[in-house]
């Protein structure tokens, strides 16, 4: 099964006001055991995010006012941080804009997402651009997390069966620590190929081992190996 993010977002999702102090919001952080809140609107509509690393900058920066020996970006970079730190809000604090997905989006979609952007947490929005949810690297990590038995169950079920008409007694489904072996016959080489591609793109596979052999060769030139 490819569990999408609503499945596996937080939620509620603790937010502040961008007119919050400093002081309440490294509280709310404390209190809720959270290394970043979302900013936002009387309406709830996302605004920006404030992070553990965006209020360490008051303390990086409380007794630096001197200009930066910098140049260029670097010196651009700096000159914000310090700004920054300057802050006493939310609204001084938050980085914006912020990346987001919705809840439909695909759960590889949002762990694309939060390594192309280097983030830890990335907010869940509706249509409206009103924070529903949060899903961070650990939630995506729980998904490799499912039990073999069960994605064994989703291989022979969704795959094998519902997508290829897989005969049941044809092809033998052992999954061990996540990882999927496949064994047995098809009709087709390109059905072996397609089957071993399709185990390997559901949620929780952690690699798969294919020994699949096939009656017909339709796609000629290409090598049997095993596949990981």
């Amino acid at each position: 099964m490819n569990r999408m993010v609503g499945d596996v977002m937080a939620t509620p999702v603790v937010t502040v006001a961008p007119s919050v102090s400093f002081k309440r919001t490294v509280q709310v952080l404390q209190e809720h055991q959270i290394s970043a809140v979302g900013v936002v609107d009387p309406d709830g509509r996302l605004l920006g995010m404030v992070s553990e690393t965006d209020l360490a900058l008051k303390e990086e920066h409380q007794q630096d006012d001197s200009p930066p020996r910098l140049a260029g970006r670097a010196r651009r970079t700096r000159h914000a941080e310090q700004v920054k730190a300057r802050g006493t809000t939310a609204a001084d604090f938050m980085s914006t804009p912020v990346a987001t997905v919705t809840p439909g989006a695909s759960l590889r979609a949002a762990a694309r997402l939060l390594h192309q952007r280097g983030i830890r947490h990335l907010p869940v929005v509706d249509h409206h651009g009103r924070v529903v949810g949060m899903i961070t690297r650990r939630d995506l990590l729980g998904v490799f997390l499912v039990a073999d038995w069960v994605l064994a169950g989703e291989i022979n079920a969704k795959v094998l069966h519902a997508t290829f008409n897989v005969p049941a007694d044809a092809v033998r489904v052992e999954v061990r620590e996540g990882v999927a072996r496949l064994s047995g016959r098809v009709p087709w080489h390109s059905t072996a190929v397609e089957i071993a591609e399709r185990v390997r793109g559901l949620d929780g596979v952690v690699g798969v081992d294919a020994h699949l052999t096939w009656a017909h060769d339709d796609i000629p030139g290409i090598v049997a190996t095993r596949r990981r």
